[in-house]
């Protein structure tokens, strides 16, 4: 990207803990000092039929796909 006159910041993180969403959050603030561009690309799937989904995958996808996000985007 630098190359291209851009820079960028890559980050691991469980979109799912509050606490690693504040430290990217920071890295990229310390980084930048703003936030211009979030690519949420985090994403659970599960293809079975809905009587074949326990609840705790249920809530392992939406936690991911929806708090998630909600979380990041925040």
């Amino acid at each position: 990207m630098k190359d291209l006159g851009a820079d960028a910041l890559a980050y691991k993180l469980d979109v799912r803990d509050d606490e690693s969403v504040e430290n990217m959050v920071k890295a990229t603030m310390d980084k930048f000092g703003r936030i211009d561009i979030l690519i949420n690309n985090a994403g659970a799937l599960w293809w079975k039929n809905v009587v074949d989904t326990p609840m705790k995958r249920y809530d392992l996808i939406n936690g991911i796909n929806a708090r998630g996000t909600f979380n990041c985007t925040r």
